[in-house]
């Protein structure tokens, strides 16, 4: 709740959501679509997101995590959220159009790819009694 009511004073909201949790091949399009990916973390146990977006060679905002920085060594697409650099990669995204097509995720399309699972599963059921 913090983080939002933080989002909303900032009037940030049509730059940052929250999704929870994805499936694996669900988060992969939201992290091909991002324009950059967000890592502040103090303490992460490993930064597996950081490597995730390393790998779609994208635009990484870090914090202070030591093992986000281990992981992203060497890596030249990374920028700690505390640098001057941090702003300029962020006003060079601001004037950019973002590439996230919102229309995959819209009620109708979702419901259709649910409705085409539910059946798939029925007739996989049909198939085994």
């Amino acid at each position: 709740k913090t983080l939002t009511k933080l989002i909303s004073k900032l009037k940030l909201q049509k730059y940052i959501g929250f999704i929870g949790f994805l499936d694996d091949q669900t988060k992969k399009q939201y992290l091909k679509q991002a324009d950059f990916i967000a890592v502040p973390s103090v303490i992460e146990g490993f930064g597996l997101v950081a490597l995730e977006a390393a790998a779609l060679n994208k635009l990484i905002l870090i914090g202070h995590s030591a093992a986000v920085k281990e992981v992203l060594k060497g890596y030249p697409k990374e920028v700690s959220i505390y640098s001057k650099r941090f702003f300029k990669e962020i006003k060079k995204k601001e004037n950019m159009k973002t590439n996230f097509d919102f229309s995959r995720f819209d009620n109708t399309t979702i419901t259709k790819q649910y409705l085409r699972l539910l059946k798939k599963y029925d007739e996989s059921i049909g198939n085994h009694c």
